[in-house]
């Protein structure tokens, strides 16, 4: 038997995979989440945290999002097709994307107002994210070490590997793809298979080095706390008065022509200009702030 952990390529993701379309999956943050709006009376300091982790939340789902797209798009490409270099960049780019969303994610939550270090659900959270430090690091030191790549056969920017397709008849097939060159004894790893469980045990994977990291079970780490943190801030932040946010600005400018007196008092050698009277409108989630001054 083929468990279905095995055949979707990220979990929660299976109908995004298979329709192509973002509306298919639940946000992380939803529109009217209390998160949203953070009170007035709190510390701008403290506020650009709050805002940070919310942010990271939006940032990492729009990422995983766009990364599973392109894996869905590679695993149903046809080998007669044309190069896939493109994509490879993208799958790329965003699984790299992920593990640095991620780092900062740690890093805004440890420094976060009112929420306790010790805190049970975020310190599960950071050890279930912990191998993005690694890898992370590791990546950090690629000027140094490149050398040392070079010699182990290693791809500088590291395999991602992931599992795709397959019904209750036959295996989901390994997908990998190799970024840059692919030499003569260059080390590509794919996910990892549980022979006595016939079943793959990982699912979407980025292997750089001598470190890899199931980004699957990272989108799982951060789907589960997400909904702990936002219960914390609507307990944590009661304050009825609240900021808007997310502000888009429009600023309209028109010339306004001088009376022939204002040009005649101009100081010698002054140039002549047409002043410009700013009208501005915003919206801040449903809300308008009062034109500049």
């Amino acid at each position: 038997m083929i468990s279905n952990h095995s055949r979707t390529v990220v979990t929660e993701y299976r109908s995004l995979t298979e329709t192509n379309d973002s509306s298919a999956t639940a946000m992380l943050v939803p529109l009217d989440s209390p998160i949203r709006k953070v009170p007035t009376t709190l510390k701008r300091r403290d506020v650009l945290y709050l805002d940070g982790i919310r942010y990271c939340f939006e940032a990492f789902e729009l990422i995983s999002l766009r990364l599973a797209r392109t894996l869905h798009t590679i695993g149903q490409r046809d080998d007669n097709a044309d190069p896939l270099a493109p994509q490879i960049v993208e799958a790329t780019t965003d699984a790299w994307s992920v593990i640095d969303i991620t780092h900062r994610l740690r890093e805004l939550l440890q420094q976060a107002p009112k929420l306790k270090k010790n805190d049970p659900q975020l310190q599960l959270f950071l050890r279930r994210s912990g191998s993005v430090e690694e890898l992370r690091h590791y990546f950090q030191h690629c000027r140094t070490e490149i050398h040392s790549f070079a010699e182990r056969g290693m791809p500088l920017w590291g395999t991602l590997s992931w599992i795709f397709g397959g019904d209750s008849s036959e295996l989901p097939a390994n997908h990998l793809i190799v970024p840059g060159t692919f030499f003569d004894d260059c080390r590509a790893m794919g996910c990892t298979f549980d022979f006595q469980e016939h079943r793959y045990t990982e699912r979407v994977v980025l292997h750089a080095g001598p470190k890899r990291i199931d980004l699957a079970d990272l989108h799982d780490a951060v789907k589960q706390f997400v909904p702990y943190y936002i219960k914390w801030f609507e307990t944590t932040f009661t304050s009825p008065e609240r900021h808007g946010s997310d502000v888009h600005m429009r600023l309209s400018l028109r010339p306004v022509q001088h009376d022939a007196s204002e040009v005649a008092d101009a100081p010698n050698g002054a140039e002549q200009s047409h002043a410009l009277e700013p009208a501005a409108g915003s919206d801040s989630d449903g809300e308008s702030s009062p034109p500049a001054q």
